[in-house]
Order: C-alpha cells, then structure tokens, then sequence
C-alpha cells in the first residue's frame, strides 16, 4: 500500500533504499550479491528459502519472529514486529547504528545457512518420514 515508501521519505533515506517488486527466481543471485540487507515481514512462514538464501550470500536478515528465525533469534537476524514499519524502521536504525552486533549476525547466518543446506534438509525429511513410517508401523 505504498507505507514503506512513504516512511522512507520520511525518515529521509529513501534515496538510499531500492522497493524492488517481484523479482523472477533466476535473477535472485544478482540481488544478493549487492544487497547489504534483505528485509521480510511476513506475518507465517516455514523456512523462507529466501532468508536462508540471502543469510548464505552475506546480507543481514531482517525478519519477523516466524518459522525458522523465529527459531534462530537475534543471534542470526534482526527480529522486527509484524505489521509494525516504525519498528521495523527503528530496529534497521539501531542495527546500521552497530556494526559489530551487524557482522556478528551475519557471520552467525551465514554459518547456519551453510550447515543447513538442501542436501541437510532432504535428510532431515527422510529422517521424519522414517520416524512416521516406524511408528505406524508399531
């Protein structure tokens, strides 16, 4: 609804912040690669590909507290509130604001993504799937 936009005026920083839309799956890696932060506030998720994608590539993550970061904590992402931009906005003003708390984060992420790649996940679902399939069998 345009909110965002409109408190990046606001708060004066948005020449130095990019609303992109949709972008296609396949030009993702570009994305990453320049981004500093990927921001994402959805209200339910599993474990959102693109948090992990982007933890992997080095950005910082900001996040609401649901799926896997809500897990994780602020010892990976920065946790903002759902529905909240002054929050949100506050909480990326207070991280810009500690470079070190920053860094610490994404090293952490980046370390997590890395030991919890596809082929981690796959296993995991075949360990659940045989933990199910032995218990039906009981």
């Amino acid at each position: 609804g345009g909110q965002m936009q409109h408190l990046a005026h606001a708060l004066g920083v948005a020449s130095e912040v990019e609303f992109t839309g949709a972008i296609p799956h396949t030009d993702m890696p570009a994305q990453y690669r320049w981004a500093d932060m990927v921001v994402s506030t959805s209200l339910s998720e599993g474990q959102n590909r693109a948090l992990t994608e982007a933890a992997m590539s080095g950005a910082l993550v900001v996040s609401t507290p649901v799926g896997h970061m809500k897990d994780l904590g602020e010892a990976v992402a920065v946790l903002v509130k759902a529905g909240d931009p002054e929050d949100v906005a506050a909480r990326i003003a207070a991280i810009v604001a500690d470079p070190d708390g920053w860094r610490r984060r994404v090293a952490a992420g980046r370390a997590w993504a890395a030991a919890h790649d596809a082929d981690w996940t796959g296993a995991r679902i075949g360990e659940i799937i045989q933990g199910l399939c032995s218990t039906s069998a009981s």
